[in-house]
């Protein structure tokens, strides 16, 4: 078995606080050596040398580099891993999580607490509890069972153990099978459908709007040009009427009847809502959606709308994702896969491993998550192991904790990296490998390593 029973209690304390001692800004470079590193690449190297200076990682290699020649270096009996990051995370604050209706224009971003020291304790003991678990960043959403659930964000953990939205925010939208069962799903389904088809009519709209704008500016110096000529045969007219003999009451009459050109209206322009705006930037490849769907009937149809709108999708959840793997992997579409205990639930033929394979081996992208429950973050690295242990390669699971889930989040050279030029959150397990580990320590940029 690659996982001791004592796995979560050793690792829990391994880390006995996450308060930092100093900045890790006004620290000066540590060099840290471990039995070996896993890098992002893949690529594994024995020994591992890691200079962390001013939060950042500033080189990894197999050799002590130069630079390094004066300083301390801290023995790591182990290997030097990425931190990991949940790609499905619920790291925010409780009323938040708690409210009855949450508006579809909500945005998390908005619901963070500012990050100070003490302005939400409930929620920094969360983000302890998820850096003790060994994830450094992740992503926030609000799930639920709206279909439209706002813009969610991509985030790292403050020196406050407060959430920071890092990179751009996504449109997160539920099918139906992800919101409910029988067969109002398939009703409820057609009803995002209906949804990315009413942003693109208002885009055609908007487009029409433009030749109409194009057409009244044409318009409108056809008036003004009109408008002059009419000034100046009035005046000529007026000056005629000055300075010859008058005309009869017949010519009066009808001189009477012509009028100045009138002023072309300009065309209304058509006003989309705030969530009518975040689906335009979806189908203008803007914006990431994030669409929870969990049957196969689902994300067929969420694949039919990504090629019909040529959108960045990303399918969260995906419980029957495996039945469907070939198309998921010809449209270059991720899933994440969340290890709550709900979604390890299937037919033997179909369990949690083998379904994780089917995706990965078809050529998906797969991210585990949390799927949005503490409880299940905590069990995050031994969902992994499990994995390993039923017959996964264990460089593409832990791809599947680190460089996956930052590359769907737009995590550059970010969280999820063990290379240079990125911040200084990564684990240290006290094991040949992280799945067969007695416990771990997490490194934190903001703090140092964090004991």
């Amino acid at each position: 078995m690659l996982f001791p029973s004592r796995f979560i209690l050793s690792a829990a304390l391994a880390i006995l606080t996450l308060v930092p001692a100093m900045s890790a800004q006004s620290a000066a470079p540590t060099l840290y050596r471990a039995d070996s590193a896993w890098l992002s690449s893949g690529k594994v190297i024995q020994p591992a040398y890691i200079l962390v200076r001013d939060g950042k990682i500033a080189t990894v290699s197999s050799g002590k580099p130069m630079m390094a020649r004066n300083l301390q270096v801290v023995e790591i009996k182990g290997v030097a891993t990425a931190g990991m990051v949940d790609a499905w995370a619920n790291l925010v604050p409780a009323d938040l999580l708690s409210a009855q209706v949450r508006p579809a224009s909500l945005q998390v971003t908005d619901a963070l607490p500012v990050d100070l020291p003490g302005v939400d304790p409930a929620l920094a003991m969360r983000v302890q509890s998820a850096r003790r678990a060994g994830v450094v960043a992740g992503y926030l959403g609000t799930g639920g069972s709206e279909m439209q659930q706002g813009l969610g964000t991509p985030a790292t953990f403050s020196a406050s153990n407060l959430p920071v939205s890092t990179g751009k925010p996504a449109l997160d939208l539920a099918m139906g099978s992800a919101r409910m069962g029988g067969s109002g799903q398939f009703k409820a389904t057609k009803q995002v459908s209906e949804l990315l088809s009413s942003a693109q009519t208002l885009q055609d709209n908007l487009d029409e709007y433009s030749e109409k704008l194009e057409k009244h500016e044409k318009d409108l110096e056809e008036y003004k040009k009109k408008l002059k000529e009419f000034g100046e045969k009035k005046k000529k007219e007026e000056k005629a009427a000055a300075e010859g003999p008058g005309k009869n009451g017949e010519e009066q009459k009808k001189e009477k009847k012509k009028a100045p050109p009138k002023r072309p209206k300009p065309p209304a322009k058509p006003t989309p809502s705030l969530t009518q705006s975040w689906l335009l930037d979806v189908i203008h490849g803007e914006r990431v959606l994030r669409l929870h769907a969990e049957s196969a009937w689902d994300i067929q149809e969420a694949l039919e709308l990504q090629e019909k709108y040529e959108m960045e999708l990303v399918i969260v959840g995906g419980h029957e994702a495996d039945l469907v793997a070939e198309a998921l992997a010809e449209a270059e579409v991720p899933v994440v896969l969340p290890v709550h205990s709900s979604y390890l639930t299937a037919p033997s033929e179909r369990s949690f491993a083998t379904r994780y394979q089917t995706l990965t081996e078809a050529g998906v992208k797969v991210a585990l998550a949390s799927g949005t429950g503490d409880g299940s973050r905590a069990l995050m690295l031994m969902r992994a192991g499990n994995l390993v242990a039923a017959g996964a390669d264990k460089a593409d699971v832990w791809a599947s904790l680190t460089a996956i889930p930052a590359a769907i989040l737009g995590f550059e050279n970010g969280p999820g990296s063990l290379s240079p030029g990125a911040p200084a959150d990564f684990l240290l397990f006290h094991g040949p490998h992280p799945f067969n580990a007695s416990g771990f320590q997490t490194h934190s940029a903001k703090g140092g390593l964090l004991k």
